[in-house]
């Protein structure tokens, strides 16, 4: 057998190599800022507007992000942060609750 010989799996690797480098670019680990997406830093408060004969209402979120001084208002829709809003929303559960204890409490 011929030293210089590959054999089918390390002709396949290095392919795999090859094209991984051609579809990845140099700095494909380095976040896209030119993608418009942003980092939810938090999720400050939430609302429903009235609905139009036109469009449904729409709950919204209020929301703090990464870097930017002035929270906005954005639809679920737009955001990719499940585990915020899951934790925002539990909490508010949460402090409803407590509020209503505390009503019953007071009569």
């Amino acid at each position: 057998m011929n030293s210089n010989c590959q054999t089918e799996a390390d002709t396949a690797s290095t392919q795999s190599s090859i094209l991984r480098r051609r579809l990845l670019p140099e700095d494909s680990w380095e976040p896209d800022h030119l993608a418009d997406e942003y980092e939810v830093e938090a999720i400050l408060d939430n609302r429903t507007p009235m609905s139009t004969s036109t469009e449904r209402a729409v709950r919204e979120f209020k929301v703090k992000w990464v870097g930017y001084d002035d929270p906005t208002w954005e639809p679920a829709s737009n955001l990719s942060c499940g585990g915020l809003l899951y934790d925002y929303l539990r909490r508010k559960r949460r402090d409803q609750r407590f509020q209503m204890v505390q009503v019953a409490d007071e009569d």
